[in-house]
Order: C-alpha cells, then sequence, then structure tokens
C-alpha cells in the first residue's frame, strides 16, 4: 500500500529532523511504503513517474479528496511529458534486455514482457495524445494506434497474467519483435515532446493549506 502524510507544523519546525519516508510491513503480505507530504510535492516538482502513477492509480483505500483532486489536475497540465516518456523508455529497454539476455519462463516471462508492453503502449500513447497515459494496461491496449494482430495478443498477454498461464514460443516471439520495432524509433521524437516546467508557487500554496498556514 503507497501513501501520502503530512505531520503537525510543529514537528516540521522541531530541531529533530524526522524520515520522510516510512517502509514498513505492517501485516504479513501487506506492504507499506509512505511519502512525507514535503518529499511528496518536492518530486511532483519534477514530474516523477512513480508519483504520477500513485496518483493516477485506481485502487485508491482512502483519499483526501480535494488534495489528490488538486494534484491530479497539476500533473495533468504541468507534468513533464518528455520525462516521463524516458522513464517509460528506460522501463521498456530494461524489460527487454532481462528478456533478452535471460531464459525466463512461466510467470516471470509473462510479468516482464507485461511491464515491457506497459512502457511501450504507454510512450506510444503519449506520442500520439500529448498527455499522460492512463495506468490500466486496458486503457492502454485500447487507445493506441497499432496492429490489429499486436492488440490481439496484448490482450492473450493480459489473460494469461491474470489466468497464471504461459505463452506459447510463437506468442512470445511474435511480442518480442513487437516491442523490439516500436522500441527503435522513439527517442529523436521523445526529445521534442514539452518539458514542461512545475510552477512551484501553486505547490507551495497547496503545501501551506495541507499545514494550515
Amino acid at each position: 500500500m503507497k501513501f501520502i502524510y503530512c505531520k503537525s507544523l510543529k514537528r516540521y519546525l522541531s530541531l529533530t529532523r524526522e524520515p520522510e519516508i516510512i517502509d514498513q510491513n505492517a501485516i504479513p503480505l501487506i506492504e507499506m511504503h509512505g511519502w512525507d507530504i514535503f518529499k511528496t510535492l518536492e518530486l511532483f516538482k519534477r514530474s516523477n513517474p512513480s508519483l504520477y502513477e500513485w496518483l493516477f492509480s485506481p485502487v485508491i483505500y482512502c483519499e483526501d479528496e480535494d488534495f489528490l483532486f488538486a494534484l491530479r489536475e497539476i500533473a495533468a497540465t504541468s507534468y513533464s511529458l518528455r520525462k516521463i516518456s524516458f522513464h517509460y523508455l528506460s522501463l521498456t529497454n530494461m524489460n527487454i534486455k532481462t528478456l533478452t539476455n535471460n531464459q525466463l519462463g512461466g510467470i516471470p516471462l509473462v510479468k516482464t514482457l507485461l511491464q515491457a508492453a506497459r512502457g511501450t503502449l504507454s510512450i506510444l500513447y503519449i506520442l500520439e495524445n500529448k498527455k499522460l497515459p492512463p495506468i490500466k494496461f486496458l486503457d492502454l491496449v485500447g487507445e493506441v494506434s497499432i496492429e490489429a494482430n499486436d492488440k490481439e495478443l496484448l490482450y492473450v498477454l493480459l489473460e494469461n497474467k491474470r489466468a497464471q498461464t504461459n505463452l506459447t514460443n510463437l506468442q512470445y516471439h511474435h511480442l518480442l519483435s513487437f516491442l523490439n520495432r516500436e522500441g527503435s524509433k522513439w527517442e529523436e521524437h521523445i526529445r521534442e515532446l514539452p518539458d514542461k516546467k512545475m510552477d512551484v508557487q501553486i505547490l507551495n500554496e497547496l503545501l501551506w493549506n495541507q499545514l494550515g498556514v
């Protein structure tokens, strides 16, 4: 479980500096990872990709509705598409390298393929639409412009992940070919994407509002 937290104003004004991250396993099988609001907004200012995925996750257990709405609105208009795209390019290349250099099989292969495909589709979506990509894999597959047979295999890949079943060799090599083919032509186009700068004053106002000052 990932979360953002805010302490009292007195604790921020204390001479004792507290950690900006909470990492713990409260109960077995539940991992908790939290960022303090100062760390959160500093990362937000730099268009941090992980924070973007936190904010737009379709699964939310508890929320400060106004704070979340404000961050989503700012992210949609001010996040750097160039930084996000280079993040997904790195994710794609890393997973393709893993697939190429290692003899993965079964579910690890399916998961790695899914991560590489997610990075690929996110970049395609950004380049086509000039806006942040959806988080859900199904939404990405449905909204990017790719060949029908490639799209169908991506749906098959997701079903294999859900069912914990393997791909055939033919399906695997076709998907790997699709990922390699798409990834070879991106970097130049990514460099042409807008690299927006965040308005720090807006983030300060949001921070002060949360602290009640």
